[in-house]
């Protein structure tokens, strides 16, 4: 069965080639959803989510948030990753293929911004509607196995398959641990979605229907600062689709506390007007 990287239908090229890992290094790692796989995930294999991107503030010289790529023009984020840090097209850079903190991988590449287009509804307050949307002033060419777009899920998937319980993955270099220096490496954790009511009543601070929450009650396995704007992703008849951006969280990996992410599919008709209206 066919599936799509976004709900039109318009680039037949990056539907083909959405969500799938390919990298040497990464074969044979898709199916092991149950590893204790940032806190207290692992070093992800290199390629293993070739969506993922680094956003770099100029001035301050150090990359702030992630993001996913979904075609072959535009970036999806977390909007407060762009209010907090005052980004804009001229103070920041996107970076492909980037792994290595350190070292610069030989496809590593970065691109300057066009546009940035926050959601009209973000609120920097209770962060309801935390989705904004890059997009690069060249296309990236080329897909290969460490860069190429994450897959947009339709309806009919997303009822599917986004339900409590079901596991889906983290990825970045965000906080191992609270207070902890970040890691070199990309790192990714495996965390089930959470019934929204325990969302709700497991914190006092706002929880809106374009949200969800992920984690466990008492281990020890979360999402962390420095990994906002990244891709919360489920893996599906061997392609990756993107339900949820790293939003927002009290502290991380606390008992009794989960991730917060900004709930793709709420989202799907502006994502789309988007990538119709704009190209």
């Amino acid at each position: 069965m066919l599936m799509f990287c976004s709900v039109s239908e318009i680039h037949l090229t990056i539907i083909e080639k959405c969500g799938i890992v390919r990298s040497p290094e990464a074969i044979g790692l898709l199916e092991q959803e149950d590893n204790s796989r940032v806190v207290a995930g692992v070093v992800a294999a290199r390629g293993s989510a070739p969506w993922m991107v680094r956003l770099y503030h100029i001035p301050l010289g150090r990359y702030f948030c992630g993001g996913s790529i979904v075609n072959s023009k535009w970036i999806i984020t977390a909007a407060h990753c762009i209010t907090v840090f005052r980004a804009t097209k001229h103070n920041t850079r996107i970076y492909v293929a980037d792994y290595d903190s350190e070292l610069k991988e030989s496809e590593e590449r970065f691109y300057n911004i066009e546009k940035i287009v926050t959601h009209a509804d973000f609120n920097d307050a209770t962060y309801d509607a935390d989705i904004a949307m890059i997009k690069l002033d060249t296309s990236i060419s080329n897909f290969t196995h460490y860069v190429r777009p994450i897959c947009l899920p339709k309806n009919n998937l997303t009822e599917r398959i986004m339900k409590p319980r079901k596991h889906g993955r983290v990825s970045g270099w965000g906080d191992l641990r609270e207070n902890v220096p970040r890691p070199r490496f990309m790192n990714e954790v495996y965390i089930p979605i959470v019934g929204q009511r325990n969302c709700i009543s497991s914190t006092t601070d706002t929880v809106t229907d374009n949200m969800f929450c992920a984690g466990y009650k008492q281990k020890l396995k979360d999402a962390c600062q420095g990994d906002s704007g990244g891709p919360f992703s489920i893996l599906h008849d061997g392609r990756w689709f993107l339900f949820g951006i790293v939003s927002w969280g009290e502290g991380c990996g606390r008992p009794g506390k989960y991730g917060f992410y900004t709930r793709i599919p709420a989202f799907f008709d502006w994502i789309n007007n988007l990538l119709i209206e704009e190209g």
